[in-house]
C-alpha cells in the first residue's frame, strides 16, 4: 500500500499536457486547460466525489484478488498434495512478477487514456482469475499468479500518478490517505465475502466470485469515469463515456492492424486543390507503384515487432535507472540502514498478512471464519494506522523523526513476537494483537518512507528528483527482497514447528506432530 504513494510523488507535481487530456485534438484541449479550477470556490464537489468514489471502489475490486489465495491455501495443499515448501512457490512467483512489474511500470504506462489502460487490465485479470476454479496442478495456480502479480503493479502506478493530476492540492494529501485505506477495506470486504463463499459453496468458488467482482469493476469504470470530460461542467452519461472508450480502442486496434498507406499519408497532410498540379502527380503515381507492390501486413509480425520494440525499450530504461541509482545513493550516508529495515519490515508484514491464516488454522485449530476474522482485524489495524499515524506523528515527534521511525518499529517487533508466543489463544486475543501489529507496522514503514530516509535526502542536500529515485531505490529493494519471503517462512516453520518439537515433549498448539501439513 504505501510503496506505490511515491509514483504520485514523480507525477503529481508535473502540470497536465493539452495532449494527455485529449490527444486527438490539442487546440481543443489547450483551450479546456484554461478551465482547470483554480480555487476552493471552482471544485466542483460532486463531480469530484464521483470520480474519487470509483477510483477507490476498483482498487477495492482488485484487492480482493490477493485475498482467496490466503484463504484457500489449506484447501489447495489437501487437494493437489503438495508439501509446504511447494505451496510457498505460488507467493513467490506473485511477488517475483510483481516486482518486475514494478521495474517496467514507469515504461509501460501510457502519456494518455490511463483511465482506459487500467480498466482493460483490471478486466483481464477478472477474466484470468476464474480459470484457478478448473486448475489441479500447482503450476497452474503459480502461472497465473505470476500473471496477477505483473499486471498489478503498472495499474497502480498508472492510477496513482492520474490521481495526482487532477485532485486539488490543498486535499491532496487527505484523498490520498482515504485512498491508500481502500487498500484495507477491500482487504476486510474480500476476507468476509471468501470466507462466507468457502463456507457456503465451494472453496474453488472463491476464484470465480473475485474474477466476476474485478469484471464488474472494469465495467464501472470504463462507463462512469470520463476521463476525456473531467474538467467540463456536464457530466456526461455512462453510455456515452463508454461509447467514447470504445471509439478509442478501435482507432488504436486499426492504427496497429492497418498501417496508413503512404499515399494517403501524402495526400492528407496536404490542402486540397482544384488545379492539377504535375508535380504532385508525378510523386501520387509513383506511390500508387509501391502501393501495389506493398503486401498485406501479417499480424504476428506486427504485434512480434511491438513486442520487441518494448522489451528493448524497458531493458535500456533499465540500464539508465540502474546507473542513475548507483550515483545517487554513495550521496548518503546510512541510507544503507534504513532500506534494510524498510524491507524486513515489508516481508514481515506481507508474510503476515498472507500466511496468518494458513497459521492460524494448522497450528492454532482455528476455523476458517475465526482465521479469516484475525486477518480482517490485521487490515482493520492497517487502516487506523493509515489515518492516524501523520497526525500522532507530526502532534508529538515533529522535531524527532528517526527517533519515531525506531520507536514505531520497536512496537511493530514486538506486537508480531507476541502473536508469535501465544499458546492456544482465543479468537479475541489474537484480533486484539493482530489491530496492535497492523496499526504500527504500517505505521512504521510510512515513517521510514516519509520521515525518516526523507530526513537523510535533506540533510544531505541532493535534488526532488535525486530524493525520488532514492525512494524508488527503497521501494525496489523492498520488492526485491519479498521475493524470497514464502521460502525464508517456510523454512522458518520447518526449523521452530517441525525440527524443534520433534526433540520436544511439547505439543504443538492443539495438534500433534502426525496432524501438522507435510513439509
Amino acid at each position: 500500500m504505501t510503496e506505490l504513494s511515491i509514483s504520485i510523488a514523480a507525477d503529481s507535481s508535473r502540470s497536465v499536457a493539452p495532449s494527455e487530456i485529449d490527444p486527438e485534438k490539442a487546440t481543443s484541449a489547450m483551450k479546456n486547460e484554461e478551465k482547470l479550477p483554480k480555487t476552493t470556490d471552482e471544485i466542483d464537489w460532486k463531480r469530484l466525489a464521483m470520480s474519487f468514489f470509483v477510483c477507490c471502489l476498483s482498487s477495492i475490486m482488485l484487492d480482493i484478488l490477493r485475498i482467496p489465495l490466503s484463504i484457500s491455501k489449506v484447501d489447495i495443499q489437501r487437494d493437489l498434495g503438495v508439501s509446504t515448501l511447494e505451496l510457498s512457490h505460488v507467493d513467490t512467483g506473485f511477488l517475483l512478477a510483481h516486482a518486475l512489474g514494478h521495474a517496467v511500470s514507469p515504461i509501460v504506462s501510457p502519456k494518455s487514456q490511463k483511465v482506459l489502460f487500467c480498466s482493460i487490465f483490471q478486466c483481464v485479470m477478472g477474466l484470468i482469475y476464474p480459470i484457478l476454479f478448473f486448475c489441479n496442478d500447482i503450476r497452474s495456480f503459480i502461472f497465473i499468479f505470476s500473471i496477477i502479480g505483473f499486471m498489478l503493479s503498472p495499474f497502480w502506478v498508472v492510477m496513482y500518478s492520474f490521481l495526482g493530476s487532477w485532485l486539488p492540492k490543498q486535499y491532496e494529501f487527505v484523498l490520498f490517505t482515504v485512498y491508500l485505506t481502500s487498500d484495507n477495506v477491500g482487504h476486510i470486504i474480500g476476507n468476509i465475502m471468501c470466507t462466507y463463499v468457502h463456507t457456503l459453496i465451494y472453496w474453488r468458488a472463491v476464484f470465480i466470485m473475485a474474477g466476476c467482482l474485478n469484471i464488474i469493476g472494469a465495467t464501472i469504470l470504463f462507463t462512469c469515469f470520463n476521463e476525456k470530460y473531467m474538467i467540463n461542467d456536464h457530466f456526461p452519461p455512462g453510455h456515452s463515456i463508454a461509447r467514447e472508450n470504445i471509439k478509442v480502442l478501435s482507432r488504436l486496434y486499426h492504427k496497429i492492424r492497418t498501417p496508413e498507406p503512404n499515399k494517403n499519408k501524402f495526400i492528407n497532410n496536404s490542402p486540397l486543390d482544384d488545379v492539377i498540379d504535375p508535380r504532385r502527380q508525378f510523386i501520387t503515381s509513383g506511390l500508387d507503384v509501391a502501393t501495389c507492390e506493398q503486401t498485406t501486413p501479417n499480424t504476428f509480425f506486427l504485434i512480434f515487432g511491438y513486442c520487441k520494440k518494448t522489451i528493448t525499450k524497458c531493458l535500456k530504461g533499465i540500464i539508465r535507472l540502474t546507473t542513475s541509482y548507483i550515483s545517487v545513493i554513495k550521496k548518503i550516508e546510512y541510507l544503507l540502514y534504513h532500506v534494510v529495515a524498510y524491507a524486513l519490515l515489508k516481508m514481515a508484514k506481507q508474510g503476515f498478512a498472507f500466511w496468518v491464516i494458513y497459521y492460524l488454522s494448522t497450528r492454532m485449530s482455528f476455523s476458517l471464519p475465526n482465521a479469516t476474522w484475525v486477518a480482517a482485524m490485521f487490515s482493520t489495524g492497517c487502516a487506523i494506522g493509515n489515518l492516524t499515524v501523520g497526525y500522532i506523528v507530526s502532534k508529538y515527534m515533529e522535531h524527532a523523526p528517526i527517533r519515531a521511525c525506531a520507536i514505531w518499529t520497536a512496537a511493530a517487533s514486538a506486537c508480531l513476537a507476541v502473536f508469535g508466543m501465544l499458546s492456544q489463544p482465543t479468537v479475541s486475543m489474537a484480533s486484539f494483537v493482530a489491530v496492535l501489529y497492523g496499526i504500527f507496522s504500517i505505521g512504521s514503514e510510512t515513517l521510514i518512507l516519509t520521515r525518516g530516509i526523507q530526513t537523510l535526502c535533506d540533510a544531505t542536500g541532493i535534488t526532488a528528483k535525486e530524493s525520488i529515485m532514492i525512494l524508488g531505490f527503497t521501494l525496489s529493494s523492498a520488492s526485491f527482497c519479498m521475493i524470497f519471503q514464502g521460502v525464508l517462512i517456510t523454512f522458518v516453520v520447518k526449523w521452530l514447528v517441525y525440527d524443534f518439537c520433534k526433540y520436544s515433549p511439547v505439543s504443538v498448539g492443539a495438534q500433534s506432530m502426525q496432524s501438522l501439513p507435510p513439509f
